[in-house]
């Protein structure tokens, strides 16, 4: 009787400090107190959290809770929030795109089974989108691009990013925008006028989002604010474990400061040169690092690019000594050869952005970050532009 009485108290004082620490979180955004009394007040929050749950046992997994996330890059953040209390299942696994991806049956039991499901955003996995509505339809769906303090871009919406072209294929981008826009009037033209911001771009269900790229893993500090949510979410979910997922969170903030300096160094001798991508996903990572790609054979690998803008990507490529092309190991490289075919300097190295080849886990997300600097520097070392 006693030791079921200190549990119950040793729970009630853990709950009542992991609200605190929310709280504090939340006046460190919002609230007039100092950056650093809120960082102490956070701190000191999780050693009593931490030590609470030490009084009454060790940590234990809340077995009723069944997470599941979508993509490895989204798998890596959770593992690391739910490190030493449980691990998540993934859905799209190796070398398949979220673009593409076939769902299968023992897919269809994971999201059925699920009671958290966390993904970047339906623009993003579109494939899962539809699945999860009419399978998952019991589950809590955790959309990380509405993270906190989060870094979201526009999409780039020319495949020619630099000032390197001219206006003859500037008017060739126009033209393809206003074709595609008369196209989707056409099949629209019967909607009401409140339909018609779906003309001019994808609407994400919360509009500040609208039209905005959603490889927003592929920024490190957009990795913590994801980090956040996940904690917070398994915070409300399973408050037994609120110490073990605050840590967590912290921890994995502490290490995404200590990569990005890391990072920036490495990369700090590929200034000024540009280079070519399959499809435009890397954004996130050019601006964080300073990088510069001058355009990309794909905006979105499900829309592919005419021939026309493959011959004048080549020809920007010839013209301006652009040696360094980037393929994706989820497709084909065909356009890729044709770009770089004649070439005699050209390089084409595999970059990665969902981590396809790193083994599952924590660390899968900083050896991602880190293989993606490598093979910049592998494709752009030896280029002269």
């Amino acid at each position: 009787m006693i030791n079921r009485t200190s549990t119950q108290l040793s729970n009630s004082i853990r709950l009542v400090m992991t609200r605190s620490y929310l709280w504090v979180r939340e006046c460190f955004r919002n609230c007039r107190i100092s950056q650093m009394k809120a960082k102490i007040t956070a701190n000191w929050l999780i050693s009593l959290i931490y030590m609470s749950g030490l009084v009454s046992g060790s940590v234990h997994a809340n077995e009723s809770i069944n997470v599941l996330a979508s993509i490895k890059p989204v798998h890596s953040i959770v593992s690391a929030v739910m490190k030493g209390v449980g691990e998540p299942s993934l859905i799209i696994t190796g070398n398949a795109s979220p673009h593409t991806f076939s769902l299968r049956p023992t897919d269809a039991r994971l999201i059925q089974d699920a009671d958290l499901i966390f993904i970047i955003d339906e623009e993003q996995e579109v494939s899962l989108a539809g699945p999860i509505k009419t399978i998952g339809q019991d589950a809590q769906v955790v959309i990380l691009s509405t993270a906190e303090d989060l870094i979201l871009k526009p999409f780039r919406k020319r495949i020619l990013f630099e000032p390197h072209h001219d206006d003859e294929e500037h008017a060739e981008e126009e033209h393809d925008d206003e074709e595609h826009h008369d196209e989707e009037h056409a099949e629209k033209e019967h909607h009401n006028e409140e339909h018609a911001e779906e003309e001019h771009g994808h609407d994400h269900g919360h509009g500040e989002h609208e039209s905005a790229d959603m490889h927003i893993w592929l920024d490190p500090v957009n990795g913590v604010a994801m980090a956040n949510l996940i904690m917070e979410t398994l915070v409300q979910a399973d408050p037994d474990n609120a110490a073990a997922y605050i840590a967590n969170a912290n921890e994995f903030s502490n290490q995404i400061q200590q990569l990005i300096p890391k990072l920036e160094e490495k990369l700090k001798s590929l200034d000024g040169k540009t280079f070519i991508v399959f499809h435009d996903a890397y954004q996130y990572f050019e601006d964080r690092f300073n990088l510069t790609a001058a355009g990309a054979i794909h905006i979105n690998p499900e829309r592919p690019s005419g021939i026309r803008h493959i011959s004048d990507l080549r020809d920007i490529a010839e013209k301006h000594g652009i040696n360094c092309v980037l393929a994706e190991p989820q497709f084909n490289k065909r356009l890729v050869n044709v770009i770089t075919e004649g070439l005699t300097s050209a390089k084409v190295s595999v970059i990665d952005p969902l981590g396809s080849k790193v083994e599952n886990g924590p660390n899968l997300y900083f050896e991602l970050l880190e293989n993606l600097a490598d093979t910049f520097i592998e494709c752009l070392s030896a280029t002269s532009s």
